[in-house]
């Protein structure tokens, strides 16, 4: 049964990225559109936030070091919450599991959503976890893929704040 689910998502997925014009991230350029809902099942879009800087993390559970840099994002964003939004995308995890993620690390300032349909990650080209992107005033800053020091990506936030 899961390979169905797997198979029929993969094929919404492409259906509907065929109709979108497949808008891709690219540095430099405008952030495409995500697909995701929030933990109350609510679509959320990235126009729904107005700070000028928006930041994406691509995530699932079993990436210890995805679990490792998102309480240090959600204490950086808790000091500039007027200045800084930041966003933590699942397609892997249940919700279920998302909210004991968020319950266990205490993750009050990191909005976290679920991408059924992985139309996110495609759309972020999304091949390695954890996967971060900075966007400033709707254009697509840095893509950092994999594990990183949180001081070099924390001096990056603080030089575009």
């Amino acid at each position: 049964m899961r390979t169905f689910q797997c198979i029929f998502s993969l094929i919404l997925s492409l259906v509907f990225l065929a109709c979108e014009g497949e808008k891709r991230a690219e540095l430099g350029k405008e952030a495409p559109s995500i697909l995701a809902k929030n933990l109350q099942g609510e679509p959320v879009k990235l126009s729904d936030f107005n700070q000028r800087l928006k930041i994406i993390v691509f995530f699932e559970n079993g990436c210890a070091a995805c679990i490792k840099e998102l309480p240090l994002l959600d204490e950086f964003v808790k000091n500039n919450q007027d200045k800084i939004t930041a966003l933590a995308i699942n397609s892997v995890d249940e919700k279920e599991v998302i909210a004991s993620i968020k319950k266990e690390f205490k993750l009050e300032h990191i909005v976290l959503l679920k991408d059924d349909l992985d139309i996110s990650w495609q759309r972020y080209a999304v091949f390695a976890l954890p996967t971060t992107f900075i966007i400033k005033d709707g254009i697509v800053q840095e893509k950092i893929i994999g594990d990183k020091p949180w001081q070099s990506l924390q001096e990056k936030l603080l030089s575009l704040l």
